[in-house]
């Protein structure tokens, strides 16, 4: 089976060796600087092989506020109260 990269990109679900559907990932992965690896591998002939992705574009919404930094340090403060500081002595 020769290896077409546009139908793979299209569909990805399929061995790149044997061309069958029947391939693992078990969240084996690696991030690196700005690149992702996913190491896949296939159930039925054990070929491996490994998908790289790389950041295209970025999405988020427009009308999200960032809390301040004092807000950021208050809610900091309260999550690492100790008991002594919440009820007192």
């Amino acid at each position: 089976m020769s290896f077409d990269f546009n139908k793979y990109k299209a569909d990805p679900n399929f061995c790149v060796h044997c061309g069958r559907r029947d391939i693992g990932i078990d969240n084996n992965y690696v991030i690196e600087k700005d690149v992702i690896f996913v190491y896949l591998s296939c159930k039925v002939c054990d070929g491996e092989w490994t998908e790289c992705y790389t950041l295209s574009s970025v999405s988020y919404d427009d009308s999200f506020v960032a809390k301040t930094d004092e807000q950021l340090d208050h809610e900091y403060r309260i999550a690492n109260m100790t008991e002594e500081e919440i009820y007192g002595s």
